[in-house]
């Protein structure tokens, strides 16, 4: 285990970063990012080699943040290992009272000590009579030690004659938000891996541990992470005064319908062998009714978030259009339905209404449009997107569904469905990769070093947080190219991914858990003494064995 010395130098260091408040999409980050770059160009090394310190701007960010990256470059290898981390953290509302207190961790957990919190959690997570210690603070654990960590390790191993390989380390910002800064440092990556000549064999994370259950006290090492899609949909019903409630088809009806068939439901829980993905989740609800009147909302929509194992954007769009041809046909029935049934109750008879339930993706809804109105709605698109420089992505996404529905010659009920920024893919070891397997088997070997502490630590081919990892690794590029260009309303607007550049780097992935608890809460702690003591010594044995 770490001496003394080192472990202080990786608490006061992990203490410093902590005390700025770089909070996500802030001029925090720039900050922080400028404090990073400071002490990485006093480390001694780099003080000899300052052009290998560098810095990649995110494009048109009011911020000017962009991603740390510093290259130890030892003599006659070309194999790297990337060290990332991300130096983002979240809000701080959640801490109410002490909020003032939520970057002093210092002070915040002597605060904890005294109202009780403190000794909840030592109670809560002792385990095999190991000592807890622990810190609390907004980013302690995610994933600020983890910096702190990578940091110091970049440093001594410069210093290690015996360790022969290349070190890029490489810190982040967005993480917590659309990950603008992992999206700017993959054509960093690309750049170095051309102008150095390098080759890389690994990329090594070191986000916070995830319990997989309640009560879940275990340490773990991933060799995948877990991916992300927004999905949107928007409703077409059929506008009428609520007088007259049955001859026309509420919007939210049509979108709550999909809310209630997705929400929580495990049946769309992807999954592998060994992990099952969260089920979908609706992350916003809205119509288009702007004031009160007795007409009902006929136009609505939501985004759902979807999490990813094994599929992909092109896998969903195909699973999405089945699940909502069949829920707009059951509404349209159960209303016409409740039609006849309401006739028959007024005394008088009702024709059975012949089905107009459609289902479009948002390429299929365009080209409808395009084709009624020619280059008009293409005009009418980009309008609304300059007039809307200050909205969210996924608002800006919605809206301009909403604007093309004014170009289409036909009504609902339908629904339109798509994608909104962001989207992660899901990152699995491949059973048929060497490269992979090194890692899988790497992940075992550090497993049996960590219980040489006394620490129990398992491994799991998923990562269970969104990660940047993501980005490191892209399968079936076409298929997702093509889903993600046509069927994302801001692509190259307002949103893009460098996928041919994540193809073509294809890098086998870890994550090397710190042990913290309940991150983007209030109660955040870090658990000293096996995230800096003993992940330190495994991220080393790690960069060793992969050179090696």
């Amino acid at each position: 285990m770490l001496g003394k010395d080192l472990y202080e130098r990786i608490k006061n260091l992990l203490i410093e970063l902590v005390e700025i408040p770089s909070l996500s999409n802030t001029y925090q980050e720039k900050i922080i990012g400028e404090f990073i770059l400071n002490k990485l160009s006093s480390f001694e090394y780099f003080k000899e080699n300052p052009d290998n310190i560098f810095f990649a701007e995110i494009d048109n960010d009011p911020n000017n943040r962009g991603a740390v990256a510093a290259l130890l470059k030892k003599e006659k290898t070309n194999k790297t290992i990337i060290l990332l981390n991300h130096y983002d953290v979240v809000d701080t509302l959640d801490y109410g009272k002490y909020k003032n207190l939520a970057f002093k961790p210092e002070e915040l957990t002597q605060k904890y000590k005294e109202i009780g919190i403190y000794d909840e959690f030592v109670n809560k997570f002792k385990d095999n009579d190991l000592e807890i210690d622990l810190l609390f603070g907004r980013g302690v654990s995610d994933m600020k030690a983890g910096l702190a960590v990578e940091m110091t390790l970049l440093d001594e191993l410069s210093q290690d004659d015996d360790f022969k390989g290349n070190i890029l380390f490489l810190s982040v910002p967005d993480e917590e938000n659309t990950s603008l800064g992992m999206l700017a440092a993959v054509k960093l990556l690309v750049d170095l891996k051309r102008d150095h000549d390098l080759e890389y064999i690994s990329v090594i994370n070191t986000e916070p541990t995830f319990p997989s259950y309640p009560g879940d006290n275990n340490r773990y090492i991933y060799t995948g992470s877990l991916g992300k899609a927004v999905m949107f949909f928007y409703g077409v019903g059929l506008e009428t005064h609520a007088g007259d409630v049955l001859s026309g088809l509420n919007g939210n009806l049509i979108i709550s319908d999909m809310i209630n068939e997705l929400e929580g439901n495990i049946l769309y829980s992807d999954r592998i062998k060994d992990y099952v993905a969260p089920p979908p989740t609706c992350l916003k609800m809205r119509d288009y009714k702007r004031h009160y009147s007795a007409q009902i909302p006929h136009t609505s929509a939501a985004y759902i978030n979807f999490c990813l194992v094994k599929d992909n954007a092109a896998d969903l769009m195909k699973m999405i259009k089945k699940v909502a041809k069949e829920s707009v046909e059951n509404i349209e029935k159960r209303n016409n339905k409740n039609f006849k049934k309401y006739a028959k109750l007024q005394g008088f008879s009702a024709e059975e209404k012949a089905s107009k339930a459609w289902v479009y993706s948002f390429d299929e809804f365009l080209a409808a449009a395009q084709g009624n109105s020619g280059d008009e709605v293409n005009q009418a698109i980009k309008e609304l997107i300059k007039s809307n420089q200050g909205i969210e992505v996924q608002e800006l996404c919605l809206q301009i569904v909403d604007k093309v529905n004014d170009y289409v010659d036909f009504f609902g009920p339908g629904i339109v469905f798509g994608f909104t920024p962001p989207y992660y893919p899901p990152v699995l070891a491949d059973a048929n990769s060497k490269f992979d397997k090194k890692i899988v088997d790497l992940a075992e070997d550090l497993v049996d070093e960590s219980n040489k502490y006394g620490y129990e630590v398992k491994t799991s081919s998923v990562f269970p947080g969104i990660s940047d990892l993501s980005y490191f690794k892209l399968n079936n590029l076409e298929e997702i190219e093509k889903s993600l260009r046509i069927n994302l309303p801001v692509w190259d607007s307002k949103y893009n991914l460098p996928l041919k550049e994540m193809a073509a780097l294809n890098i086998p992935v870890m994550n090397l858990s710190m042990h913290g608890f309940d991150a983007h809460k209030h109660t955040e702690c870090l658990e000293l003494n096996y995230s800096l003591k003993v992940v330190p010594e495994l991220l080393k044995k790690a960069c060793f064995n992969l050179i090696d």
